[in-house]
């Protein structure tokens, strides 16, 4: 199995063409994609969740809002990178940054 303590919240590359965004922690069936994010999309993400019985790392990111999947813990695959951690807030201020995400439609055959 991987190690899956180097994710984190912070500003994460998408580096697999084609990830899925979904509306749930779970890993999505193809009938619940919201959207399909291509390789080089910048995403911030907010929470990370070790999704064990799934073998899946997976993130949640606020725009567009959703969950991704991050990495295979058996495999080691990864669908995205983290280019940085997320700041610290500061006095106990939560503040959300805004990423930018270019909307591609979605593919009858993609594959996560």
């Amino acid at each position: 199995d991987v190690d899956a303590t180097q994710d984190g919240p912070g500003l994460y590359a998408i580096i697999h063409e084609g990830t899925f965004l979904s509306g749930s922690v779970a890993v999505p069936a193809d009938k619940d994609v919201l959207q399909i994010l291509p390789a080089g999309t910048e995403v911030w993400v907010l929470e990370v969740v070790l999704r064990e019985e799934e073998s899946r790392v997976r993130g949640r990111i606020g725009s567009p809002a959703g969950w991704i999947s991050l990495l295979d813990t058996k495999t080691g695959y990864r669908w995205a990178e983290r280019r940085a951690p997320a700041a610290p807030a500061a006095k106990s201020e939560v503040i959300e940054p805004q990423a930018i995400c270019v909307s591609v439609e979605m593919a009858e055959d993609g594959v996560e």
